[in-house]
């Protein structure tokens, strides 16, 4: 297990509850199991945005295929961005 800080950004923060947290995570783990260890206030509406989501650790965007390697003190940080509609 290592110790990271999780920043909310935007809406997510807003949902959350909160702007940022320290948890401690597996060193390995896939975006569905961060999303899954991702739950502070453990709401419906936090949880269906946090599956569309985007999520950085150290920088980085991960991708849904994508195992995740964390250190100690890595940061992750999670935005949903609003959609964008087509332009027509």
């Amino acid at each position: 297990m290592v110790r990271v800080v999780v920043n909310y950004h935007g809406v997510m923060a807003e949902l959350a509850g909160i702007r940022d947290e320290i948890i401690e995570l597996p060193a390995r783990l896939s975006l569905a199991q961060l999303r899954a260890e991702l739950r502070p206030g453990n709401t419906e509406v936090f949880s269906r945005a946090l599956e569309s989501a985007t999520v950085s650790v150290d920088g980085e965007t991960v991708t849904e295929n994508e195992e995740i390697q964390l250190s100690d003190f890595s940061v992750i940080d999670v935005r949903n961005f609003p959609r964008r509609r087509p332009r027509a």
